[in-house]
């Protein structure tokens, strides 16, 4: 797996979202985390949750993508 997915409290939105977070830095010096939030927004269906964030941890140094949260 490339990271991992938690539910967190976005206390700006005042809602929930889903949070995924890399497992470690990129080597590359492409964000993943930004050129998938890129590829996301490019993309409208149903199916597909918008995409509100996406950078780099400034604490844990790896990136992340904040998503719309689905039950």
């Amino acid at each position: 797996a490339v990271g991992t997915v938690f539910r967190a409290y976005d206390l700006e939105r005042g809602e929930n979202v889903a949070l995924k977070v890399w497992r470690e830095a990129p080597e590359n010096p492409k964000n993943p985390a930004v050129e998938e939030a890129r590829l996301l927004s490019r993309m409208a269906h149903p199916s597909i949750v918008g995409v509100f964030d996406a950078g780099l941890s400034p604490t844990l140094g790896v990136p992340y993508l904040a998503l719309e949260w689905l039950d």
